[in-house]
């Protein structure tokens, strides 16, 4: 129940419960805040950090960041990553030619001359044994390629000639084979 004497006193004077400073005046603690800590970064009256001395640590406090500064910035930043390109770019290069080209695609060809070292040379292209091992300069009797080994022959002449038998010196694997140009 509800009697006009037992409301606690919670209102005063018209504030309408405005909170900081009562009736909408509450600006001049803004205004304090701002004096107190404004101009150059804190401290407000002594100058900023250190009476003025921002210099010392070899930026101004408080600078504002122009556009031009940002840009400059990200431009740099641009300048360093493709540096780094271009040395990533070289290193890649120079693994290249240090391997001897060996990342080409060599496609072989029929009368193709091709050096062998110390290659393994089989009877047949499903032989699981080799039959001789060979070194030397060669010729790739036709481009068929199967179980990757091609057929060679030791003259220019017999290149695709028939009989297969006489003329074909045997299978040696194409990885192990390098394109005399």
């Amino acid at each position: 129940m509800y009697i006009e004497g037992d409301v606690p006193f919670v209102t005063s004077g018209g504030n309408n419960n405005s909170g900081f400073g009562g009736s909408g005046d509450g600006w001049w603690g803004i205004i304090l805040l701002a004096l107190l800590f404004g101009g150059r970064g804190f401290g407000g009256f002594g100058g900023g950090i250190g009476g003025g001395s921002s210099e010392l640590l070899g930026y101004e406090l408080g600078k504002v960041a122009t556009t031009n500064d940002v840009a400059s910035g990200f431009n740099n930043s641009a300048v360093l990553s493709s540096l780094n390109d271009i040395k990533l770019g070289q290193s890649q290069m120079q693994n290249f030619i240090n391997q001897g080209f060996a990342g080409l695609n060599t496609t072989f060809i029929q009368g193709q001359k091709v050096k062998l070292k110390n290659t393994k040379l089989y009877a047949s292209s499903s032989s699981e044994k080799a039959v001789n091992t060979i070194s030397g300069e060669y010729y790739i009797y036709d481009d068929k390629v199967k179980n990757d080994r091609m057929r060679i022959t030791n003259s220019k002449n017999k290149v695709g000639k028939k009989p297969v038998g006489e003329n074909v010196t045997g299978y040696v694997k194409k990885s192990e084979m390098e394109v005399i140009l």
